[in-house]
């Protein structure tokens, strides 16, 4: 609960500040380039590891804590309890998802760059052949992955209502809610923890000399940074809601030992946590998101 009292109104804020980006961007743009870039960056560096070391601790404990909900969930079956099972001839959709989930991943970077230093990434596109059959390419780019990991996902794995204890083998073992949330919060500490070595690294790095925090503004501008920000707040509050809210609505340890039989089955609804399909679509959305941001900002750093 001390965690969604602050993210709840930062998603709502950056939510707002992105939709203004995008629906004034000359108004937005001139009152960007009127900040300063040494403040917005120090403030940056102090904000980025405190919200990333709270979602690395929400994702730990929900690591943690999401085996024992699991088993709670086969032992205590429910008729409302969905799985998500494999599609015993979805093999090639399966194996696709190996190419097309990088290429979502690459392409999500490389737009992510495109958004916040627009004029370096056209300087690196204009130096490329057939500039105009790329440019056209890139922005038709996100749609076509989009769609390649959906029919993965779609043709691959299959909906199923059987009871946990039909699964008796490892083979036809199904993916209950626990075990996607958990894998979800195990996604989201790759780039979390990335980008807080990463943060953290920099404000070290920039508390010992002022020609080093020069050097960093003149990579990371005033401008750049908060374009960064309006990407990187909303993926990182709603992943911090989504894996806080997961921890809330399950029953504790003692409540879940100690319940009887019907009132897990009367209360499955509730202590499922979330649909199956908002937990895929939130959960891979902030580790997509988180690890584009990750990516982005050592190509911005790296590059001239």
């Amino acid at each position: 609960m001390a965690v969604l009292v602050p993210a709840v109104p930062l998603l709502l804020l950056s939510v707002t500040a992105l939709g203004f980006f995008f629906s004034m961007p000359a108004r937005f743009n001139a009152w960007l380039s009127r900040l300063p870039g040494d403040e917005v960056l120090r403030t940056a560096l102090i904000f980025a590891p405190a919200t990333l070391l709270a979602i690395i601790v929400m994702a730990v404990l929900y690591a943690n804590d999401a085996p024992r909900r699991e088993a709670a969930q086969v032992t205590r079956p429910s008729p409302r309890a969905r799985l998500v099972r494999v599609r015993p001839r979805g093999r090639a959709a399966r194996a696709s998802l190996w190419l097309t989930v990088p290429a979502l991943m690459a392409v999500a970077t490389a737009q992510l760059v495109a958004f916040i230093a627009p004029g370096r990434f056209e300087r690196w596109l204009d130096a490329l052949p057939a500039t105009n059959l790329l440019t056209r390419l890139f922005d038709a780019s996100p749609y076509i992955v989009l769609a390649a990991v959906g029919l993965g996902l779609l043709l691959g794995f299959m909906p199923a209502r059987e009871e946990p204890q039909a699964e008796a083998t490892p083979r036809g073992r199904g993916w209950t809610t626990p075990r996607i949330a958990r894998l979800g919060a195990l996604l989201i500490l790759i780039p979390s923890l990335g980008l807080l070595l990463l943060s953290s690294a920099g404000l070290a790095w920039i508390s010992t000399s002022a020609e080093r925090l020069a050097w960093l503004a003149d990579r990371l501008p005033g401008e750049t940074l908060l374009r960064l920000a309006l990407m990187f707040m909303p993926a990182m509050m709603l992943g911090l809601i989504l894996l806080a809210g997961l921890y809330l609505v399950g029953p504790g340890r003692a409540e879940a030992e100690a319940a009887p039989v019907s009132a897990t089955v009367d209360g499955s609804g509730l202590r499922s946590g979330l649909a199956v399909s908002v937990l895929v679509v939130g959960l891979g959305f902030t580790a997509l998101a988180g690890m584009a941001v990750l990516l982005s900002v050592l190509l911005v750093l790296a590059g001239r």
